[in-house]
């Protein structure tokens, strides 16, 4: 047992760390952003999988002897399944890299660009809510995990002998079919955004993403427009201008003549070549965005986190007084 609860911290901890990768847009760029949400559709399955037991406790007894905290971590699990769902599944719709090694060309959406930046907030938001519903479960995990324990490889060994070739097998195909189970489950979930992308509210959505964008272009436009007349102003400002331009021709000819050939066919190599492609370096964007993942994750967290600890304190009461 304690072994399958260490690799669940392993687990989230893999899974945690892909998202605030993935919260760095700006950083990663696009196609490092699209593979890294395909990486994390099966660490979230495994994640599912070794949680496998107690979803199916909770639902055989969802409406019979179950606490109210349970009920609620239930329902709370889900809906956060069902919105990471929304967020992968129109996150790989919008994508560009990852379909087009497919080999599939789409059309960028706006509505779903749209469902894919709002809902990731509320993911994130969510996420730091569900960490602080299993606050005790973590402090109990990361407590163990200090204490030294007995080696549970030569223990299981002892115990139980070497295990067979058809309990691997056996084992081999439940985890497939539960994590088939897990898959489809969160496939039709996320497949319940598809019909609001038919709806007048998404209608209305494209509409201002297309006015936005129009205005975005239509900016630059207008300032390339206006350029002409605010260069022949200058010129009839500045009477002399055009002349002492003329004057410079010949001294930027001569100086040109004394660059050594070598150093002129390697500028002329740069720009035909364009400019380099620089590293993705961590700038002031990524750090807002980074210092935004960690507000919209931990604060909920820190919140829930302190309410689960006084609650638990006052429910353990009312059970002892009982």
């Amino acid at each position: 047992m304690k072994n399958v609860n260490a690799h669940k911290v392993r687990t989230d901890i893999i899974l945690l760390l892909i998202m605030l990768v993935l919260c760095l847009h700006s950083l990663t760029g696009d196609a490092l952003h699209e593979w890294l949400g395909v990486i994390l559709i099966p660490v979230l399955l495994w994640h599912l999988y070794l949680n496998w037991d107690w979803i199916k406790s909770v639902l055989k007894r969802f409406f019979t002897r179950q606490t109210f905290l349970t009920r609620v971590n239930l329902v709370w699990d889900w809906l956060l399944y069902a919105t990471m769902g929304f967020v992968i599944l129109s996150g790989i719709l919008i994508s560009r890299d990852f379909l087009s090694r497919l080999g599939i060309s789409v059309t960028n959406d706006a509505f779903l660009s749209y469902v894919h930046h709002r809902l990731t907030v509320v993911l994130f938001v969510m996420i730091g809510i569900h960490l602080g519903l299993h606050i005790r479960w973590i402090a109990r995990q990361f407590s163990g995990l200090a204490r030294p324990t007995k080696d549970s490889a030569t223990s299981e060994v002892a115990s139980s002998g070497e295990p067979s070739a058809k309990k691997k097998q056996g084992s081999l195909l439940t985890i497939a079919g539960r994590v088939a189970v897990l898959a489809t489950v969160g496939l039709l979930l996320a497949c319940l955004i598809l019909p609001v992308g038919r709806t007048s509210w998404s209608d209305g959505v494209r509409e201002q993403v297309r006015k936005a964008r129009a205005a975005k272009r239509k900016g630059p436009q207008q300032n390339q427009a206006q350029l002409p007349n605010i260069k022949q102003e200058a010129n009839h400002a500045g009477g002399n201008q055009p002349e002492s331009n003329s004057e410079m021709k010949p001294q930027n000819a001569d100086t040109m003549t004394n660059v050594p050939a070598e150093k002129q066919t390697s500028e002329a190599a740069k720009k035909v070549s364009g400019p380099k492609a620089k590293p993705p370096q961590f700038s002031a964007h990524a750090a807002a965005e980074l210092v935004k993942f960690l507000s919209m994750v931990g604060v909920p967290f820190l919140f829930v986190s302190i309410l689960m600890i006084f609650a638990g304190g006052s429910w353990r009461k009312q059970k002892s007084l009982l």
